[in-house]
């Protein structure tokens, strides 16, 4: 409470709690609250623990910021535990960094379609020991309505081969 009072912040636009993560995001989405327009996952170490609940919890059109330190794992270190954390497997190689950023990506497009929702990828930075990315969530059928408007232009050839 001291900070908010210190940044001039009105009680009234903000509400603090301490709890689990996972548990005040999950609480959000059935609570009737409106979702969040903002969700930053900073965890020492894998998203992969916050990174469902907070696809989910996100409101439609808002902004998922995600930082991750396990770079031991995405570098390549031990890709099992990249398959089973992330649903993509991890190499020693030269491009880590790019690796880490697209399987991370990977995983959270994944659990965005699950939901049948679709995230936009804004910015991928490597940074130092960490990896950071910024998405944003939006409904599928935005991404179909897209689509629909350039199919129309896109020419179809049927094969037909014995």
């Amino acid at each position: 409470m001291r900070n908010r009072a210190l940044n001039g912040v009105p009680a009234a636009l903000l509400h603090v709690t301490r709890k689990d993560a996972n548990q005040l995001l999950y609480e959000s989405l059935y609570s009737g609250a409106p979702r969040f327009n903002v969700i930053d996952v900073d965890p020492y170490g894998s998203i992969a623990p916050f990174s469902a609940s907070a696809v989910q919890a996100v409101a439609d059109g808002g902004l998922l910021c995600f930082t991750s330190t396990d770079m031991p794992v995405l570098g390549g270190n031990d890709p099992a535990v990249a398959f089973a954390r992330y649903g993509g497997c991890t190499l020693k190689a030269p491009f880590l960094h790019e690796m880490s950023l697209r399987v991370l990506l990977f995983h959270v497009c994944s659990l965005a379609a699950q939901h049948r929702r679709h995230v936009e990828p804004l910015l991928s930075l490597s940074v130092d020991f960490y990896v950071r990315l910024f998405v944003r969530r939006q409904k599928i059928q935005c991404l179909l309505n897209a689509l629909e408007q350039e199919l129309p232009d896109v020419p179809f050839f049927y094969s037909l081969d014995h």
